[in-house]
């Protein structure tokens, strides 16, 4: 992979509630050097970002907290696993 290889990012978002919140998100990302491309989903509150392969996700996360809102990088995300939810109770009734 050199340098000028696009890579894909995925960031989980949240705060944003508006079209306008989205917009200045957007512009957020699109401000980071290197950055192709952006665009949030609001309904599932997640960002695609294209970028050189040289730009870290900790640039991409930052420039979104920057802009008043969380990003946590969803490919990181997904490789924690979800701890087992305890048994249920059971009861018996007679």
């Amino acid at each position: 992979m050199t340098p000028m290889d696009p890579e894909r990012f995925k960031l989980q978002i949240t705060g944003t509630r508006c079209a306008s919140c989205v917009s200045r998100v957007e512009k957020a990302l699109q401000t980071v050097p290197g950055v192709h491309a952006a665009s949030v989903n609001l309904a599932t509150e997640e960002a695609s970002v294209q970028t050189l392969s040289t730009v870290p996700v900790s640039a991409l996360l930052a420039a979104v907290r920057q802009a008043g809102y969380q990003a946590t990088d969803a490919a990181a995300g997904a490789a924690r696993p979800t701890p087992p939810l305890p048994p249920r109770p059971t009861t018996v009734t007679a």
